[in-house]
């Protein structure tokens, strides 16, 4: 159990926490393709600016708006949201960047095998 402080500083009451257990794998994956899928438009995570310049719209916005999709249907832990919000933004960004080089395009296409 943990003390928090009420209104005033004399009066504390007891508030337990509940502790999560890691995710699996697979839960893992599904959370993290519901907590992207279900977002409108102006949420979504933008490849053209860096992590940290959408850092704090991303805990203040996205990740309250996330918290209300995922109601009732995961049980997960803010820091592993964070963790995989930074996760998507960077193989985005990555993606993005390699977009804008049409050599560095081919190239990946050949290292992957794509046809197109």
């Amino acid at each position: 159990d943990v003390f928090l402080p009420l209104e005033s500083t004399t009066e504390y009451h007891y508030r337990s926490r509940i502790v999560l257990e890691d995710m699996s794998e697979q839960q893992y994956k599904l959370f993290h393709y519901k907590s992207s899928k279900d977002l409108n438009n102006s949420l979504h995570l933008d490849p053209t600016k860096k992590w940290s310049e959408i850092s704090q719209h991303v805990s203040k916005n996205i990740m309250k708006e996330i918290g209300k999709v995922l109601l009732g249907r995961f049980r997960y832990k803010e820091t592993e949201l964070k963790w995989i919000l930074q996760q998507l933004h960077r193989h985005r960004r990555a993606q993005w960047k390699l977009s804008l080089d049409l050599s560095k395009v081919k190239s990946d296409k050949k290292r992957k095998g794509t046809n197109s």
